[in-house]
């Protein structure tokens, strides 16, 4: 466990991402939103597929409970007019088999019979003839004759147990009223050779047959897939009875999506029919359509919506970027006079300002870096001056230093040669003159000898010894 902590903490996000989306903040928005709308896109179509099934299998469960309390409904109409049809074949009139008595009595009970029943006939068991009924055009008729399927045998076999009922599944159209109806078969008792029946009308039944969705209708067939009673106006199904009632021999309950129907079918207790209620997949299908087409509608609205705030908003910061970026590699190859101006307010807006501020200082900064150069490179020329004065002193004070050198050095030539001339001259040869000299003291006593020779006159304190010994002087 702990290494795969340690697994998921080295994971990042950015990993998976590839290196050309994660350079353009473009490519990582757009891709962000699509991730956004694949995310909408896929849980509207889990919350469509669910709903879908929601829906569905609630129509399924309405009309297998619609089948449910049909067959029940069914089974209770049946099971209250076996008890009527008892409760007649008891009356005394039918127990003393008088066919006047029985007829008065039947008269008298017509109008207490609801509107269910369509005749009530006193049936004598043996040739299924009609003995009194209360209608009075099928008496003298047998059964047969009147539509009802009559095996005697059968009903013979039934009526010899005076509490029993016998229920005549096979329904016929009775010519009393025209509709389609069942016998309830009855013996009186201790008056077994004959028979109480009850015809009831099923197109009456069937109008009390209630219905949750709206089209729907509700038909009931045998076990061959026969049709006992229809609601349906035109009595046409677009779909197969009688595989389903086969079904229904087997399952009781249950739900089958048919042709242009969906049926909801259950088996009738102590007969062999089968109820179903169908419904055109339209109607039975509209609230889930309807609310799918609303939530796909809704689902792709929010796609179209993030879609379009998608490319108006990202583009715009896209540009604000791609501007902010050019800006910032111009400021990066020294054009610090780009433009940095934008009438946004928020954080770009700010980040504008931030890159503007920055852009100032930067330009402050140079301005304080290029006055500080030009401080050092004033101070480093006032030095290399400085350092030029002193080598030219220096070269001064050497030139100076050689002249005063040569200077001496021909002071002493000088004095030399003087000194010779003055020697001479004080040997007695007064020819000799000194030469004039550089030096302007030196061309005065020059000067001044020479004149002294021209005159005649001896200086004072001149001797030949002096005159010799001028060269050392001069040396010195």
């Amino acid at each position: 466990m702990k290494d795969t902590d340690r697994w998921l903490q080295r994971l990042e996000l950015s990993d998976l991402i590839p290196d050309n989306v994660r350079r353009r903040h473009a490519r990582k928005f757009f891709v962000g939103v699509f991730v956004v709308m694949l995310v909408t896109g896929t849980v509207g179509a889990v919350g469509y597929a669910n709903t879908q099934q929601r829906l569905e299998s609630q129509v399924r469960n309405q009309l297998t409970s619609t089948a449910e309390l049909q067959a029940d409904g069914l089974d209770g109409w049946i099971a209250g007019l076996e008890r009527q049809t008892r409760t007649l074949s008891q009356a005394k009139q039918f127990q003393n088999g008088d066919v006047d008595e029985i007829g008065l009595y039947l008269l008298d009970q017509q109008q207490s019979l609801g509107e269910g029943i369509v005749a009530v006939h006193y049936v004598e068991v043996s040739s299924g003839e009609i003995l009194s009924s209360t209608s009075r055009e099928v008496v003298g008729r047998k059964m047969s004759e009147v539509g009802a399927t009559w095996d005697t045998e059968t009903i013979d076999a039934k009526t010899n147990i005076p509490s029993y009922v016998h229920v005549a599944n096979d329904p016929y159209v009775s010519p009393v009223s025209g509709e389609r109806a069942i016998a309830f078969v009855s013996a009186p008792p201790k008056n077994t050779q004959h028979a109480v029946v009850v015809v009831a009308s099923l197109e009456v039944r069937a109008n009390n047959f209630y219905q949750t969705i709206d089209g729907g209708q509700t038909l009931v067939v045998d076990g061959t897939g026969e049709t006992v009673l229809d609601t349906t106006p035109e009595a046409t199904e677009s779909f197969a009875a009688a595989p389903i009632a086969e079904d229904a021999g087997t399952n009781r309950t249950g739900f089958e999506s048919a042709g242009s129907s969906v049926v909801g079918y259950t088996a009738v207790e102590g007969t062999d029919w089968v109820v179903l209620t169908h419904v055109p997949k339209s109607n039975a299908y509209a609230m889930r359509d309807s609310v799918g087409t609303s939530l796909a509608a809704m689902v792709l609205a929010t796609i179209a919506v993030l879609g379009i705030a998608a490319v108006g908003f990202g583009r715009r910061q896209t540009k604000t970027l791609e501007d902010l970026t050019e800006s910032a590699e111009e400021m990066e190859r020294g054009n610090l006079g780009v433009e940095l101006r934008t009438d946004r307010i928020d954080e770009f807006g700010r980040l504008y300002d931030a890159f503007d501020a920055m852009r100032d200082s930067l330009r402050e900064q140079i301005a304080t870096a290029e006055t500080a150069r030009e401080e050092a490179e004033r101070a480093k020329d006032e030095a290399e001056e400085a350092r030029r004065e002193v080598e030219r002193e220096r070269r001064e004070a050497r030139r100076a230093r050689a002249e005063a050198e040569r200077l001496g050095d021909r002071l002493e030539e000088t004095a030399a040669e003087y000194a010779a001339v003055m020697a001479d001259c004080a040997d007695g040869d007064l020819t000799r003159r000194l030469d004039d000299a550089d030096s302007e003291a030196m061309a005065e006593v020059a000067c001044a000898f020479n004149e002294m020779l021209t005159s005649g006159k001896r200086p004072c304190g001149w001797s030949g010894s002096s005159a010799r010994r001028s060269p050392t002087r001069a040396r010195r």
